[in-house]
């Protein structure tokens, strides 16, 4: 059963950690062997965050259940993953393109200047 560590007055969740923030999602840990070990960490069982201290009164455990929500053959989890990478690597690549275009406008920028530099010394041809 996955575990979280909840915090009382706000409601929100550690994110584990030495020196834990608080958030809506927080950290979940997959069995309670794991969040003992989380727990040993601080022999006095309190939290630190930022310096402030939590006791153990100001925290709970929460058991949270797992809920089937879909199911999805293989095939079809595979060709959305797909789908998924290649939308990925067409932003990277509109964006590397971007980025090889606005380097290309620079050189041609500077090169532009550089000859109307030679133009000036040289005297117009």
């Amino acid at each position: 059963m996955p575990f979280k560590i909840r915090r009382k007055e706000d409601g929100l969740f550690s994110s584990g950690r030495t020196y834990p923030s608080f958030s809506k999602k927080g950290k979940t840990w997959n069995g309670l062997a794991a969040l003992c070990n989380h727990l040993s960490l601080n022999e006095t069982y309190c939290y630190s965050y930022r310096g402030a201290k939590y006791r153990s009164e100001e925290i709970e455990i929460v058991e949270m259940e797992m809920v089937q929500i879909a199911v999805m053959d293989f095939t079809t989890f595979e060709e959305d993953r797909k789908k998924r990478r290649d939308k990925r690597n067409m932003v990277q690549d509109r964006r590397r393109a971007k980025r090889r275009v606005d380097a290309a406008k620079r050189e041609l920028a500077e090169a532009t200047k550089r000859v109307e530099k030679l133009k000036k010394e040289v005297g117009e041809i």
